[in-house]
């Protein structure tokens, strides 16, 4: 992550992902011990990060805690372990793990209402997000919405609301990644006005965040370009909205057309090319 940060200037990162073991022990699905360091170097030049758990078909720890109580344990042992209290959950339906099945997702929203309690009790406030999947058309879906719903009824507060505006899956969003997620956010907002009646629209954008797949998305017909990347910077700067990131850091990179990979985009761009236009958000 230093280098990361040295090179393209970016210097806050979400980690990802942190989850269970079968035990209820948190587990990261890289060396714990390596991965704090690089965490403090990256403080060391001015730079922070977001623990998240859950990602696609996680091994959720939720399903191998027996009580709320337990889940708070585990979650907050890693915030304990990196000097942080900076949460996100990023719960999705995978293929095995349906981490947004609603006993699972009510018996996270329990623990992390035990969470925010104790930190508020020790003075410190719990920042929370949630990073669901969305569509242009239509917003979140009723399973991804029931997370906040849930939340909103254990009187959990949540900052933010992270939309994966990624593999959309619809046949017409190929060409047009950067306006489908603007469409994406403006469902989500007008969702978010019913279910928090009493906010602003200012206050409502506040509490959004985009996180976009940059380059070939899973979809193959899906490809994220930096053109993409401007207008959503542009969009997300008129609404003042609470973050902008991408997926991911070790992706931004230019390679051969139309490949998936985890080390480049898969598009034709400079190195850190999104970095350099993402890192004009000030929010």
């Amino acid at each position: 992550m230093a280098k990361f940060a040295t090179d393209s200037g970016q210097k806050f990162y979400t980690l990802g992902f942190v989850n269970g073991t079968g035990n209820c022990q948190p587990i990261w699905s890289t060396d714990d011990t390596r991965l704090r360091g690089n965490v403090a170097r990256l403080r060391a030049m001015g730079g922070d990060i977001i623990v998240s758990s859950g990602g696609w078909d996680a091994d959720d720890l939720v399903s191998h805690c027996s009580t709320p109580a337990a889940i708070a344990t585990a979650y907050q042992s890693v915030l304990t372990a990196y000097a942080t209290t900076y949460l996100d959950i990023d719960a999705e339906h995978g293929d095995v793990h349906n981490n947004l099945d609603r006993a699972v997702v009510d018996k996270r929203n329990d623990a992390l209402k035990i969470m925010q309690d104790n930190l508020r009790a020790a003075g410190k406030t719990f920042h929370l997000s949630f990073t669901l999947g969305v569509s242009p058309a239509g917003g979140l879906s009723a399973e991804n919405l029931y997370v906040l719903q849930s939340a909103v009824a254990r009187g959990l507060s949540f900052e933010v609301v992270n939309l994966m505006t990624m593999d959309y899956y619809d046949g017409v969003s190929g060409s047009r990644m950067g306006q489908a997620s603007i469409d994406a956010l403006k469902k989500v907002q007008a969702q978010l006005k019913v279910l928090l009646p009493g906010l602003s629209d200012a206050q409502l954008w506040a509490m959004i965040a985009a996180t976009p797949m940059i380059g070939q998305n899973d979809n193959p017909t899906e490809k994220f370009t930096l053109a993409d990347a401007q207008l959503l910077l542009t969009f997300a700067q008129q609404q003042h909205m609470a973050r902008l990131s991408f997926w991911a850091i070790n992706r931004d990179f230019g390679c051969a057309t139309g490949t998936l990979s985890g080390t480049c985009s898969g598009i034709t761009q400079p190195n850190y090319g999104f970095s350099n236009i993402f890192r004009q958000f000030t929010g």
